[in-house]
């Protein structure tokens, strides 16, 4: 399982591995990048949206918290590479843990993140003197069959 996923960030963030995990990752995001790096703006933005984001992680502990999360450690590692090699050092410590506790390792493996629940069917039934809508419903919006 990749560190940097949705179902195991919500899990260090609700304490249900060990708390040096979540401790490591919360001092790697409040760290700055490094001056050079500082200078690009992508960097400076990642590094600013991963620590807004833990902070919301850290407050509430739910997916679609931990997909925000997620999508800005994805960009922080892109646009700084020595976050990319500490990042590569804190994913080593949460396999260990991943590995000392196997049954949540697996219940991770199967949970379902909101990226997955974007492309779910549902019928829709609106009460305006009686019209009903059958179709699938793709990130809000309707998909008339």
């Amino acid at each position: 399982m990749d560190p940097i996923s949705t179902p195991l960030l919500a899990a260090l963030a609700a304490g249900r591995l060990s708390r040096r995990g979540w401790l490591l990752l919360a001092n790697l995001v409040a760290t700055p990048p490094a001056s050079a790096v500082a200078l690009t703006a992508t960097a400076f933005v990642s590094y600013r949206r991963a620590k807004a984001a833990l902070d919301d992680l850290q407050d509430d502990p739910h997916l679609d918290r931990a997909q925000r999360l997620e999508q800005a450690l994805q960009a922080r590692v892109a646009a700084d590479p020595t976050f990319r090699n500490d990042i590569a050092a804190w994913a080593a410590v949460v396999r260990t843990d991943l590995a000392q506790n196997p049954d949540i390792a697996r219940e991770l493996k199967s949970e379902r993140t909101p990226a997955d629940e974007m492309h779910t069917s549902y019928e829709v039934h609106f009460d305006f003197r009686h019209p009903t809508f059958h179709g699938q419903v793709v990130n809000g919006v309707h998909q008339v069959r």
